[in-house]
């Protein structure tokens, strides 16, 4: 089992290169490049998971998977305290599921986004779809 983390927002995770080892990868936590239609910055997709029960966090992913048509293996949690570390800012939007939210403030410099990622694969709890 793994510990539930406080004040967490999760990452879904539909690419299985993207785990080894029972650990999340950065590459989950790199942004696209193309900055989000929605906001107009480049942004990462996230889910606030904080006040929601596991089945509720589980029907998120479900919904973006339909959306996605693609199959959810996994989510990463992450205390939201690192985007605090990291700089960036958790934006809630509700856009497609009432628990949406994105991640802003990315570098534009590519090494440092790498760097952020790295950091918050570091700090997430990989947790595998039941």
């Amino acid at each position: 089992m793994v510990p539930a983390i406080i004040n967490r927002f999760s990452r879904f995770v539909f690419d299985a290169d993207q785990i080894k080892g029972g650990c999340i990868k950065f590459g989950a936590f790199m942004p696209p490049v193309k900055p989000s239609v929605t906001v107009g910055l480049m942004a990462l997709s996230v889910c606030d998971s904080a006040s929601a029960s596991e089945t509720e966090i589980w029907q998120d992913g479900s919904y973006v998977e339909a959306m996605r048509n693609r199959t959810l293996l996994a989510r990463a949690d992450v205390s939201k305290d690192v985007l605090l570390v990291e700089g960036l800012a958790f934006v809630p939007d509700g856009k497609g599921f009432a628990r949406h939210a994105n991640l802003l403030g990315w570098h534009i410099d590519k090494p440092k986004r790498q760097q952020v990622a790295v950091n918050m694969a570091k700090a997430a709890a990989l947790v595998m779809r039941p």
